[in-house]
């Protein structure tokens, strides 16, 4: 389920993929590592430089190929499903641990975000470490404290949402547990805080707390960037849609009145197994575990824009902890359970497998995945092996950074190509140091067009797109099988 796509290429290399890849390609080319990733969605406000710095060694040793980043996806999702499993198995037992993993295994969802980069991907480690994180809690141990800081940290990275609700919840669950604060540890847990910030502090000492002061004003209400703006009637349902989204990854696709029901059952009975008959440590984190989940959702009600679904991949760990330990308990309630529950366990794992495979069979021609769109490249250098051209492409989103990064890599292994290229002519301030790569070129005389499926329900079509080109007369079209059109136009 995830080595597969991996291998024939089937992964995404959309916007957000490859801007990033664009972003570790700068890092590489000019030795510097950036004190801040690209631009968030919120205006003002920067990922953080972190999973890039962790890209660059995959970017070497794939030469620049985008499978790199793939693979990077894949190798940080198994170092957080071995961690979950010692955990588990640590603190709770073979058996839950083996249907917690089973079930992200499975899962639709953990196999989607082990195969393309994306910057919310890798949250997906940061329910793991907070599963340690709460266990440490738990025995009073200050090094837990210490992981805690450290997380939220590193969440900077590749959640925020997660760091801004959880810091709160950490400082009530220290205060409710009358936590003694050393000088040993107030220095400890505040390194553990601010060392993976550095970067960004240094950052916004420069700039005049830039950063900041974008986040205040999306607090108060004054950057909309965000675009939508919920009331509380719709963000209650809106959370509630995404709870029930996760929660399916795990329950298989299930109507969403039959999910409900299932949750209730299941929240039920998790209640009684929780009040009777566990000890009382693994009693506490598994009241922690729901409370940070809690939590998390509440104080998500005073974020007015809608909760997209990598804002909650942190939980994933979390819910199939949770639903090992259910399992387990009702495995433990007699031979029947466990033939029911192993019955259903298997068929869980049977459909999610079949969703996942044919998902690869139904969307092999997708125009997003990096094989088709290496297929496109490539077709244009054929075409235009023997002569001088650029190229230039229609996608949506606008930005082409796909094809950006493709063409670029190109030129570096055979050392030709389009002398420009972009979405449309003398276009170059949406790619950090577009001029620094591309080379030298006089107006050229032939041009190829690659051209995604047109979208009828979108305001950028091709007929507005194709008018940049009305000096160009086509003299040559091709259709690829996934549906991409290279058209060769002439002056």
């Amino acid at each position: 389920m995830r080595l597969y796509p991996i291998i024939t290429e089937q992964v995404f290399f959309h916007f957000d993929s490859a801007r990033d890849w664009l972003w570790v390609r700068d890092i590489v080319m000019s030795k510097k590592p950036p004190l801040v990733g690209p631009w968030s969605s919120l205006v003002g406000v920067f990922y953080g430089p972190f999973t890039y710095y962790l890209l660059v060694p995959l970017f070497v040793l794939f030469q620049g190929d985008p499978i790199g980043g793939s693979v990077y996806a894949l190798l940080v999702q198994l170092v957080a499903l071995t961690g979950l499993y010692v955990w588990i198995r640590k603190n709770w037992g073979f058996i839950p641990a083996t249907i917690s993993l089973f079930l992200l295994l499975v899962s639709p969802l953990t196999a989607n975000i082990a195969t393309f980069i994306f910057q919310s991907n890798p949250s997906f480690g940061l329910g793991v470490l907070w599963l340690w994180v709460l266990s440490l809690l738990g025995k009073r141990k200050d090094v837990g404290v210490v992981l805690a800081m450290m997380t939220l940290g590193l969440g900077v990275h590749t959640n925020l949402l997660f760091t801004l609700f959880l810091l709160p919840f950490l400082g009530v669950l220290l205060l409710i547990k009358k936590w003694r604060f050393s000088r040993s540890l107030f220095f400890w847990s505040s390194s553990g805080l601010f060392l993976p910030l550095l970067p960004q502090i240094v950052f916004e000492l420069r700039h005049g707390f830039i950063q900041t002061q974008s986040l205040w004003s999306f607090v108060v209400g004054y950057n909309t960037s965000l675009g939508v703006s919920l009331n509380v009637w719709e963000r209650l349902l809106d959370r509630g849609f995404i709870v029930l989204m996760i929660m399916n990854e795990f329950l298989t696709p299930f109507p969403h009145w039959a999910t409900v029901l299932l949750l209730t059952g299941i929240s039920l009975s998790g209640y009684f197994f929780w009040r009777k008959g566990i000890h009382p440590t693994q009693k506490w984190v598994i009241g922690e575990i729901c409370l940070s989940i809690a939590w998390f959702l509440l104080i998500s009600l005073t974020f007015n824009g809608q909760l997209k679904l990598w804002y909650m991949y942190w939980m994933l760990p979390m819910l199939a902890a949770l639903l090992g330990w259910w399992w387990d308990m009702i495995l433990r309630r007699g031979r029947l359970h466990a033939v029911l529950t192993i019955l259903v366990i298997v068929g869980i794992g049977i459909v999610h497998i079949d969703h996942v495979t044919s998902g690869f069979r139904s969307h092999k021609q997708d125009t997003k995945l990096l094989r088709q769109q290496k297929r496109a490249v490539e077709q244009v250098m054929a075409m235009g092996s023997k002569e001088t051209y650029a190229a230039y492409v229609y996608t949506e989103p606008v930005y082409d950074y796909p094809y950006q990064y493709l063409f670029w890599w190109q030129w570096q292994k055979n050392g030709k190509g389009p002398v420009a290229y972009g979405y449309l002519p003398d276009k170059y301030d949406y790619v950090l140091n577009k001029k620094r790569y591309d080379p030298d070129f006089e107006p050229v005389k032939i041009v190829y067009l690659i051209m995604e499926k047109d979208n009828p329900s979108s305001d950028y079509r091709w007929e507005t797109w194709l008018k940049a080109f009305y000096e160009f007369t086509p003299t040559e079209r091709f259709v690829l099988p996934s549906g991409i059109t290279i058209e060769k136009r002439v002056r």
